[in-house]
């Protein structure tokens, strides 16, 4: 059964602003109904996120924005 989380619940649970929930929802973080989340597509989102840091920044490397 999937769980569906508001996006208070959302910000709560993983500690982030609005302003922060706004930025990942335009990089791609999945909307199921005005501000309604599916928490299992939502920790995958997190989980990408963090596959693409680790396979493209190293320990050592200095980087610029």
């Amino acid at each position: 059964m999937k769980k569906f989380v508001n996006a208070q619940e959302l910000m709560e649970y993983f500690n982030i602003s609005r302003e922060t929930l706004r930025a990942l929802e335009k990089n791609g973080l999945l909307v199921v109904s005005k501000g309604n989340y599916e928490l299992e597509q939502v920790v995958n989102f997190f989980n990408n996120i963090e596959e693409k840091i680790n396979l493209n920044f190293k320990i050592g490397k200095f980087y610029t924005n």
